[in-house]
């Protein structure tokens, strides 16, 4: 490090004396402390402060490369650890992989099943007992597919009238190149006969969705409705049959039609790891309970 004194610093050091004709010279006093203009003087990359020989060492701000901060040079050094999560899912990823859950749900009293005026919470792994809701037990699934073979010709699947999914066109007629399309999907919206609706809690808010309805993209070998009971399963556990056609939604990333189904099996605390939590809602407080505009423009169509 090189230091530079100017000449006022230089001139301070001057003592008052006489010179041989009797002429007196003050001593030259220029208050050393503010000699050197803190603004000409950086000393290792400190904004110097007013009034400080080098630039106050407590309080001048330290940057780095381009005008950041030097603090956010090391944060993007030694980022943050993730959290641990506080509980781990009670089923494995697609991988094998432990899925960490960050800020799991916690489950209501079995007793509250029977309330149909109350949200209904199930979180993996719960124990359920011997629950029967509307005339059907909340269990497993014994016999659930296994292979998209089986998927495919999976019961609850109906005879309806519907068209295909309009992607759009298949060539951009502007230039003639291939044209991007959103990927086709399928999802349930399963009632109870009390009024009451089965909906999901995606996994760590995935897709910054905190509250959603079964759905996933099309599997190849499935039909729309096969595929849509089984996303159904893999993502809240239940067994459902479809009764009817609700209507085609344009998401992010897919067109997904939607069904309408009633549960004729499956137990909640079986959802895979793609979901938390499996929350049986209330009509009247379904589209409150949602917090994304698409899913409460499907609670308005049902």
């Amino acid at each position: 490090m090189m230091i530079v004194a100017s000449s006022d610093f230089l001139k301070s050091q001057v003592k008052g004396y006489t010179k041989k004709d009797g002429t007196v010279v003050k001593p030259y006093n220029n208050n050393v402390g503010k000699l050197i203009p803190s603004k000409k003087v950086v000393v290792m990359g400190k904004k110097p402060s007013k009034g400080s020989l080098f630039g106050g060492p407590s309080s001048a701000k330290t940057y780095g490369h381009h005008g950041k901060k030097f603090s956010g040079m090391l944060s993007g050094m030694y980022p943050k650890k993730k959290p641990f999560p506080k509980k781990f899912h009670a089923k494995r990823g697609e991988k094998g992989q432990r899925v960490g859950l960050y800020d799991p749900h916690k489950p209501t009293p079995a007793t509250q099943f029977h309330n149909p005026g109350v949200v209904t919470t199930v979180t993996p792994g719960d124990k359920l007992g011997d629950i029967t809701l509307n005339g059907l037990k909340l269990s497993g699934w014994k016999g659930a597919p296994t292979t998209e073979e089986d998927w495919a010709t999976v019961p609850g699947q109906i005879k309806l009238d519907e068209k295909p999914l309009d992607l759009g066109p298949d060539v951009d007629p502007k230039t003639r190149k291939k044209a991007y399309q959103k990927r086709p999907a399928s999802g349930v919206i399963v009632e109870e006969a009390d009024g009451r609706v089965w909906v999901i809690s995606p996994t760590n808010k995935f897709g910054g969705y905190t509250n959603s309805f079964p759905k996933g993209g099309q599997d190849d070998g499935l039909s729309l409705q096969a595929n849509a009971i089984k996303e159904c399963f893999e993502e809240s556990g239940l067994q459902v049959e479809i009764t009817g056609l609700l209507g085609d939604i344009e998401r992010t990333t897919s067109i997904a039609r939607y069904y309408r189904a009633k549960r004729v099996g499956g137990s909640p605390a079986d959802m895979g790891w793609e979901s938390q939590a499996v929350h049986l809602v209330p009509k009247d407080q379904l589209a409150d309970f949602m917090d994304q505009k698409i899913d409460k423009d499907l609670v308005g169509m049902l």
